[in-house]
């Protein structure tokens, strides 16, 4: 951290010295308006210098955090036996049982049975020239 702020100071101490520079030369306006040119590149360096470095401090915080989430998986046999659950299937499986259920069956069917009904009539419209759907050709 101390090294990249060495190099922040050494990037604002450059363009400052250029600065310097172009101000003993006495140019008038022309030197108002690069002042303010470094000026704001100087800012937009440090921003964007100080938003990377954030991001990587971020991402290594998560990386950290994810590493000492995996390791809880593991803390008890409890949740030993629940992520094997897990990582074996069990859940999914579970799952495309419950969607299976003659009920939930009855469901879907019935919403898909409605989406074909409303195929058709956009198609049957279309063919005979109507609005209300993709005209083909």
């Amino acid at each position: 951290m101390a090294v990249f702020k060495r190099k922040l100071v050494a990037a604002a101490r450059v363009i400052q010295r250029a600065w310097e520079r172009k101000k003993c030369r006495g140019q008038g306006m022309t030197e108002v308006a690069n002042f303010y040119l470094f000026q704001n590149s100087a800012v937009v360096l440090q921003c964007f210098a100080r938003s990377y470095r954030a991001r990587i401090l971020l991402r290594k915080k998560r990386v950290a955090a994810r590493h000492v989430e995996r390791l809880k998986k593991y803390a008890t046999s409890d949740s030993v036996i629940r992520t094997n659950f897990e990582m074996m299937g069990a859940a999914s499986k579970i799952q495309r049982w419950w969607k299976r259920l003659p009920w939930r069956l009855l469901v879907f069917a019935k919403r898909y049975q409605a989406l074909t009904v409303r195929q058709i009539q956009v198609s049957e419209r279309a063919e005979r020239g109507g609005g209300g759907g993709v005209k083909k050709g």
